[in-house]
């Protein structure tokens, strides 16, 4: 490429590697038709003029010139439907506030504005807060010391370092572990880290709010398990809880057909609409207080039709709620 003047090369450069251009000297002499000492003097003026230049050999030994991953500019054609998108993306993790995970959120979405070139599109942005709103439910507490263990959780997993916690559980039963961490999970605006005792294969799930301590082990390493999946790990679950999974048949009634209909509670499902418009619903998950509480939440527009034990956990929840609803009424 030829350019007429020093001051529209100069221009041209400094978009180019703002851009993410990595280019030897002699590519830009050829590209630019000047010697060698001109883009010399180019690359120098660049770099007084506050554009950060660096140059790494290559296998050959010449010099490539580019600029770090910060001085990048981003140069894609965002639209408002894809910032919108994007902004339900964010609010989906807005109980993250004050973590490094929210920080790098915020980050991305600064940047993103920044390649907003038009006026117009700068001010769509800004309002699609009013016009894209997402309702969900309360989202777990995270206090300042489950702040720092979720950045030591980080650290441990981003740099595969064992990892130590002071865990304790629904019982009030305190316990110190060291774990390999494989993943960090949300699950219903709240999160979970899922570990791997070190020299097992046992694997366990742990719920940040009630981790009290964290730290990553210093100079520790582990080789992160290729053949780990959490799409597979918990593909089995109804939800987040693993375990062997059964066969269950539960039977909604015709009223909560449309709703039944249209939803896709776990992989495994079968669905039989029957002739008085009842819909027989099979599912393949483990069984344990997720998939009772998850019943529950439907109240008279389903029974379970199997496995007995499923059905005598469902009625004897429901029992003990109706008894503390008339010992209640009573005691007023």
């Amino acid at each position: 490429m030829q350019t007429e003047t020093k001051a529209e090369r100069l221009l041209d450069l400094r978009r180019r590697f703002e851009n993410g251009a990595q280019k030897t000297i002699n590519q830009l002499c050829s590209e630019y038709g000047v010697s060698r000492r001109t883009v010399t003097r180019d690359l120098t003026t660049l770099s007084v003029g506050g554009l950060e230049l660096r140059a790494e050999p290559n296998d050959e030994g010449e010099k490539i010139w580019s600029v770090p991953l910060r001085q990048r500019k981003i140069n894609v054609p965002f639209n408002l439907t894809d910032l919108a998108a994007l902004l339900m993306g964010r609010r989906l993790y807005d109980f993250l506030a004050g973590t490094l995970l929210e920080e790098s959120l915020n980050k991305i979405y600064h940047t993103i504005e920044k390649a907003l070139d038009r006026e117009k599109d700068l001010h769509g942005a800004r309002r699609l807060a009013k016009k894209v709103y997402l309702v969900s439910e309360a989202p777990k507490q995270l206090e300042p010391q489950h702040v720092e263990c979720l950045d030591q959780c980080l650290t441990a997993l981003l740099e595969e370092k064992l990892l130590d916690i002071t865990y304790v559980n629904a019982k009030g039963e305190r316990r110190e572990h060291r774990l390999e961490p494989l993943t960090l999970t949300a699950f219903r605006r709240g999160l979970y880290l899922v570990g791997r005792f070190p020299g097992s294969n046992a694997i366990r799930q742990f719920a940040l709010e009630r981790c009290e301590e964290a730290a990553f082990v210093r100079g520790s390493s582990f080789p992160y398990p290729t053949e780990f999946d959490p799409q597979v790990y918990f593909g089995e679950a109804l939800f987040i809880r693993t375990g062997t999974p059964q066969p269950v048949v539960l039977l909604f009634t015709p009223q909560s057909e449309p709703f039944v209909r249209l939803r896709r509670f776990h992989a495994s499902q079968k669905k039989r609409i029957r002739k008085d418009g009842s819909v027989a619903l099979t599912l393949q998950v483990p069984i344990g207080d997720e998939l009772v509480y998850w019943l529950l939440s439907f109240g008279a527009n389903v029974v379970v039709e199997s496995p007995p034990e499923l059905r005598d956990q469902v009625t004897g929840a429901l029992r003990r709620t109706l008894a503390r609803y008339e010992t209640s009424v009573s005691e007023e």
